[in-house]
């Protein structure tokens, strides 16, 4: 049977399916956060633009099998300019942000996911009137869809989003046991270095509700002064917008209330001084962004609370810990396991699409 492609009218529809969208992320590993009908209707209520230079128009599908929902492709047309006979159309998912969505695409289970987007590409390349090329993300690079996509030979691949986790045992004698040296050393400087200075510190683990506007006003003031101190690793604050800090806040707040949101706090002389936010997905735990003050940087107090943050997450019989995305040493010294998920561009068909793709691709450097 042909599966069948339902646009939705307005982002209020990401309600109607919440059930049905919630059960289908159920059965999602490595889990995110980023493909839950809560995260997208917030960055769709807070994130679209509807500007002279940008104009995101929402064009999420629901995809059924003989009336079951089987996947959900939250797509929005970003415009640019919004106005004009130069306009580029690019067909993109939701979470098209710099650094706040770390993974975004369809949302659907591995084994539905090749007959899923062929289906959704033959879909909409009936629709490729409406849009000038496609951006596909979040494509398992070891699936069939990957492998069907690769076949039409018509996409052009970008640099991939790799994601890292760990699978937790049962005690943290055991999950020590399958590390290296190095990290096995590293955790030996970090607590002996605040020992030796006389230092001793306090991990906290903040789930309740009413608690949570302290612990996120804290969390983006280490954010923010992390990413301002002069450290030679420079990071960015990812919540300087107000946008950005809204629309995190409310997640965070909707999350704390289901009893899904948990912030980590690593406290000395009563002050804290590092913390990470983290969302409880079933028996998973996703690690989102930290921030630490920076004079306690030389302690390496970051390497601390992730240390503290594992041992709670294997007491309290978590199956995986996801540490976000990007290779960096932070993640890599785990020795975790790797998912990568592929993102690239397919351009329609005619002259109009191709010049406009050409247009795009020379302001964006690719």
């Amino acid at each position: 049977m042909s599966l069948q492609f339902e646009k939705m009218a307005s982002v209020d529809a990401f309600d109607e399916l919440q059930s049905d969208w919630e059960q289908i992320e159920s059965g999602i590993s490595p889990r995110t956060p980023f493909t839950s009908p809560q995260w997208n209707k917030l960055w769709w209520q807070h994130l679209s633009r509807d500007g002279i230079a940008q104009r995101d128009i929402f064009y999420a599908h629901a995809v059924r099998d003989q009336g079951r929902l089987i996947a959900v492709a939250p797509l929005m047309i970003t415009v640019a300019p919004a106005f004009g006979p130069w306009r580029t159309r690019r067909l993109q998912y939701c979470g098209a942000d710099p650094n706040l969505t770390e993974v975004h695409g369809l949302v659907c289970q591995s084994q539905d996911e090749e007959r899923v987007v062929a289906g959704l590409g033959t879909y909409l390349m009936q629709q490729q009137g409406a849009w000038d090329w496609l951006r596909w993300a979040g494509i398992r690079s070891t699936g069939a869809a990957q492998r069907w996509l690769d076949k039409q030979g018509r996409t052009h691949w970008e640099e991939p989003v790799l994601n890292y986790w760990l699978s937790l045992p049962a005690s943290w004698a055991e999950f020590l046991a399958g590390r290296k040296r190095n990290i096995k050393e590293s955790l030996r400087k970090c607590y002996n270095s605040l020992k030796r200075a006389g230092h001793s510190f306090k991990f906290v683990v903040h789930a309740e509700p009413q608690l949570a506007r302290a612990a996120f006003e804290r969390f983006l003031a280490l954010h923010a002064a992390r990413a301002g101190s002069d450290m030679a690793v420079r990071h960015a604050d990812n919540f300087a917008a107000d946008q950005a800090r809204a629309f995190l806040y409310e997640y965070c707040e909707g999350m704390a209330q289901r009893g899904q949101l948990r912030i980590f706090e690593l406290e000395i002389e009563g002050v804290v001084v590092a913390s990470r936010v983290g969302f409880v997905l079933g028996r998973e735990l996703y690690l989102y962004y930290s921030g630490f003050a920076p004079e306690w940087g030389r302690f390496s107090i970051m390497t601390t609370l992730v240390a503290e943050t594992l041992k709670w997450a294997i007491e309290q019989g978590f199956a995986i810990a996801n540490l976000s995305v990007g290779r960096d040493n932070s993640k890599l010294r785990w020795s975790p396991e790797e998912t990568v998920f592929n993102q690239g561009v397919q351009q329609c068909e005619g002259w109009r699409s191709r010049l406009s793709f050409r247009l795009y691709a020379w302001v964006e450097g690719i």
